[in-house]
This record gives structure tokens, C-alpha cells and sequence, in this order.
């Protein structure tokens, strides 16, 4: 091997490294002044309480607490603003586009690698929830990174296989196990709908196991129930409380049904970061001539690439089903699925759509004359041009129809900002509390608790934002079991119980809520406004 090759090899090692500082950067960039919405600013709440308190409130919602511990450990070495706090999320973006490109490699080869690249590094979905005060960034990035230590594993496994069984080798791979164990228990403690992903896993692994040593009668070929007893005692000290929150499920239910639409929804949004609202005739012929490109190319998947597609196709199909069963006995409240939930298996839907493009470009097309090397009549040769250009469109048609979508769709969620897809708008909380100040004189209340903590992170500093007490109470569990922190301090009845003094007073009312009357006899209505999704009254 020669100066040059290394060189070459030690480039294209970095190829999948710069890729994610790219996205990561991407991520940043467009989470930058973004505001706020309800879940990140639960977030912010829960991390402004005491360490105690923070677990209390967890150990009573609806996930489990890693990336709060984790976001708790940054903050302690960076600082709380936002910016500090959107930036763990998007080092897990940059993060997951490593692994998925080790991932591609490890299936493919490096030319596929690179090609699919660019696929990875422009992921929209990736990019949007990889700014967001969320789990969803870290659970993509345990879910590339669980299917890498796998595929390794099984690599490994198959290698011992062939007679290749020294003690090394053996040692080799338990530690791919044990790996792989440690990240399906971290996957689990940071979102519980990874389990889906990890359970296709085992079935893959019992199937391929049953298949490939139908005959063996050791244990050797069954280290993957080793992994998976492991992670299960990794994670039992904080399976009662994921058996309470099960027995206590206290996420709200979405109206309406899984039909086509939310489905093609879906993949709208993993190929252009956009909702069904901000989607355009030009974005839709964009789709039309992506599906067209790839039907009229022919695509096939390669075999090794097979497991690869089953890590989304699978998960995807499962969770569409507990949706419909969920649907015919809570309907027309049981809505289940959500966009964000595909962020599970979000990484093998960009690794498959890079593979399969680079797969085309790469393909080698023998149509009758292609390269131009052969002899023919002269017919043959005037059409030589077309042929060429008809073969490059062939090969690079899809790829560059993909990437340009998926560079338009980057652009959107920069003009748009960060869309919630489940109730179709973007947050406007930022703009909101910038248009109703907070100050000693000058009370700013929240019409109910959802409004409360959209808001709260904008009027953290100050000791004048109230909440209207909800006539039933406060929740003891959930996403408004925080807000028992300041029942005391910050709770009212109605604008008279404010205290005396107040130049004005701003009530901030979200779409959707049904806050009641808001008569007061110190406080008379001056004016209304209409920030996005909120309605700020004012009052004298």
C-alpha cells in the first residue's frame, strides 16, 4: 500500500465525521432563535427544579429520564440557555449521521458510503428534531448506534461460525454483545417506543439464528439472549416506575384516525420536513418526480441491504397497528401515531433512500451501446448522444432528484421554522412574551396550564406570571404535575386576586384551550391581539 492509498484511506475515515459536523451545524443553525413549544418548555421546567424534585416529577410522566439526566450534566458544564441546551440535541443529530454512515458501510461498501452520504447529512426530520429540547435526537442516535454494535455482533458471530474461534475472537464477541446491551437499556431509559426497534431485532436475530444454525446444539449461537438478559438487568432499577407510568398512562390521546393522509403525512415529512399546511404545488411535484425517478429506475435492493430496510418497515408497520387498535376502542380519541415517533427509526428510512440512489448511480447499465465503445451503423452513432445523456439521467437521475428534495425541504424548515406536526403550526411563545413583558407592575397570567408552561420558559426570571387555577385541580401525574411546584406562589382564581398595584395586566389564552370568563372589576379590557397560535387580552 502506498503513501497515496493511506492518505486516500485516511480521508474517506473522515468522510462520515465531517458529515456530521455538517448536520450537526445544519441542526443548530436552524434551531437558532427558534421558539419554544409546550414539551421543550416542560423541559426547562422540570430542569430548573431541584435534582430531587426533577425525578419526582419524571418518575410521574410519561418517559423516562435519561436525556434529562444527560441535558442536566450539560447544562452543569456549558450553561442554561437555550441555545447550550438546543446544542446537546444537535451533537446527537451529528452523532447519528456517523453511526448511520458506519452502518451503510458495514452493508454496503464505501462507495455506497459516500454516495449516501449526503442523503444522511440533509435528513429534514433529522435536522428538525435535532435542534428540539427533546429525547428525539438521543433516541435516534441509540437506535443507529444499537443496529451498528448488532450488525458488528452478528459480523462477529458469523465469523466463528467459519472456524475462526480463537479466544480473542471469542472475547471480541462478547464485547459486541455486552455493547450492544448496555445501548438497548440506554434506549429504553430515553424513549419507550425504541422497544419496537429492539423487538424486530430479536425476532431478526431468532429467525436468523433458527436459519443459519438450525443444527447446532451449543449455546455459542444464542449470545444474543445473553444481550438482551443483560440489558433487562441493566434496566431494573427503574422498571417500576416504567410499570407505573404503563399502569398510569397519562398521554393525551390525538383525535382523528391513521387513514392514508396522516400516512402520506408521514413520508412528506421525512422527505421535506414540512407539514400537510406549508406543503405547495412545487413541493408536491417535488415528491411526484422523487417517486417517479425511483419507479421508473428500476431500483432493487441488494440482499445484504435487506435487515437494513426491515429496522424501519417493520417498527413503522407495528406502531401503524397498535394506532388502529387503539383507534377502535378509544375512537374518535385514540389517535396514537405521531410524526415525532418515527425518530425511533427514523436513521434506517435516510440509510435506505442513500442506499438505494447509490445503488442506481452505481449500477452498471448494459442497454445496447451505453458506453459508445461499440461499432454500429450511423444511425447508431447520431443517437450515441442521446444514449449517453438518456444513461447518465438513468444513473444520477434519482440521486440528484433526492438530495435537491431534500435540500429544498432544509430550506423550508429555515423560512418556516419548527413545525409541531401534530397540531400543524409553528410556536410563537417567543413572540407572545415579547409582546406581553413581564415586570413587577406589569402581570402576565396564563389562561390554563397548557399555556403556562408553553410560555414559562420566557418568563422564568420573573416572579409576576401567574396561572389561572383549573377548576378540577392541578393533575398529580403528567406534563401539569410540575405545576404543583407553584400552586402556591403562582396560581389565582381570577384577575381580582392579583395583587394590588398592577399598571396592566396581559392574559395569554393558546387555540384550543377553554380558559372561561376573565371579568374582573379592577381590571376592565383595553385591547386584543393575535400573536400566531395565542390571543392576548390586555386589561387596565
Amino acid at each position: 500500500m502506498t503513501v497515496t492509498d493511506n492518505a486516500r484511506g485516511d480521508v474517506t475515515r473522515l468522510l462520515p465525521w465531517a458529515g456530521g459536523v455538517v448536520s450537526g451545524l445544519f441542526a443548530f443553525l436552524l434551531g437558532w432563535d427558534r421558539s419554544l413549544w409546550f414539551d421543550e418548555g416542560y423541559t426547562v421546567m422540570v430542569e430548573r427544579l431541584p435534582f430531587a424534585d426533577m425525578m419526582h416529577w419524571l418518575a410521574v410522566d410519561a418517559h423516562p429520564p435519561l436525556y434529562y439526566l444527560l441535558l442536566r450534566v450539560w447544562m452543569a458544564v456549558f450553561d442554561d440557555s437555550f441555545a447550550a441546551m438546543r446544542a446537546l440535541s444537535a451533537v446527537c443529530c451529528g452523532l447519528t449521521v456517523v453511526a448511520t454512515a458506519a452502518l451503510v458501510r458495514v452493508v454496503a461498501d464505501l462507495r455506497h458510503m459516500i454516495l449516501a452520504l449526503p442523503v444522511l447529512v440533509l435528513g429534514p426530520l433529522a435536522l428538525r428534531y435535532g435542534y428540539e429540547i427533546r429525547m428525539y435526537a438521543l433516541l435516534m442516535l441509540l437506535a443507529a448506534l444499537g443496529t451498528l454494535l448488532l450488525f458488528h455482533a452478528t459480523r462477529a458471530e458469523d465469523a466463528l461460525a467459519r472456524g475462526r474461534s480463537d479466544a480473542t475472537a471469542r472475547r471480541r464477541v462478547w464485547v459486541w454483545w455486552v455493547l450492544y446491551a448496555v445501548v438497548v437499556c440506554l434506549g429504553m431509559l430515553a424513549q419507550y417506543l425504541i422497544a419496537f426497534l429492539w423487538a424486530v431485532q430479536a425476532v431478526w436475530l431468532l429467525a436468523r439464528t433458527l436459519h443459519t444454525h438450525p443444527a447446532r446444539g451449543d449455546a455459542s449461537s444464542w449470545r444474543w439472549l445473553a444481550a438482551y438478559a443483560l440489558a433487562v438487568i441493566l434496566y431494573l432499577p427503574w422498571l417500576p416506575h416504567a410499570i407505573d407510568q404503563f399502569r398510569h398512562n397519562v398521554l393525551p390521546s390525538l383525535k382523528g384516525m391513521f387513514g392514508p393522509g396522516r400516512l402520506a403525512e408521514l413520508v412528506t415529512a421525512w422527505l421535506t420536513g414540512l407539514d400537510a399546511s406549508h406543503l405547495t404545488g412545487f413541493v408536491t411535484l417535488g415528491l411526484l418526480a422523487v417517486a417517479g425517478v425511483l419507479l421508473w429506475s428500476r431500483p432493487r435492493v441488494a440482499a445484504a441491504w435487506r435487515p437494513l430496510v426491515l429496522m424501519w418497515v417493520a417498527p413503522a408497520i407495528v406502531l401503524i397497528v397498535v394506532a388502529a387498535i387503539r383507534e377502535l376502542l378509544y375512537a374518535p380519541y385514540g389517535g396514537f401515531f405521531t410524526v415525532r415517533y418515527s425518530c425511533a427509526f427514523l436513521p434506517f428510512v435516510y440509510a435506505t433512500m442513500g442506499l438505494v440512489v447509490a445503488g442506481l448511480a452505481l449500477r452498471r447499465w448494459n442497454d445496447g451501446g451505453d458506453d459508445g465503445n461499440g461499432g454500429g451503423d450511423g444511425n447508431a452513432n447520431r443517437r450515441g448522444g442521446s444514449r449517453t445523456v438518456h444513461t447518465w439521467f438513468r444513473r444520477w437521475g434519482a440521486w440528484i432528484v433526492v438530495v435537491a428534495m431534500m435540500a429544498l425541504g432544509d430550506m423550508g424548515l429555515a423560512v418556516h421554522g419548527n413545525v409541531i406536526y401534530e397540531k400543524g403550526y409553528v410556536p410563537h411563545a417567543r413572540q407572545a412574551a415579547t409582546a406581553a413583558p413581564c415586570s413587577p407592575d406589569v402581570a402576565v397570567v396564563a389562561a390554563d396550564p397548557y399555556t403556562y408552561i408553553d410560555a414559562v420558559a420566557y418568563y422564568r426570571d420573573c416572579a409576576n406570571y401567574w396561572l389561572i387555577e383549573p377548576e378540577d385541580g392541578i393533575p398529580t401525574r403528567g406534563g401539569y404535575a410540575p405545576l404543583a411546584e407553584v400552586a402556591d406562589s403562582r396560581t389565582i382564581r381570577s384577575l381580582d386576586d392579583l395583587p394590588d398595584g398592577m399598571d396592566s395586566v396581559t392574559v395569554l389564552v393558546s387555540d384550543g384551550q377553554h380558559p372561561g370568563s376573565f371579568a374582573s372589576t379592577h381590571h376592565p379590557v383595553e385591547g386584543t391581539e393575535r400573536i400566531g397560535e395565542y390571543t392576548v387580552l390586555r386589561f387596565r
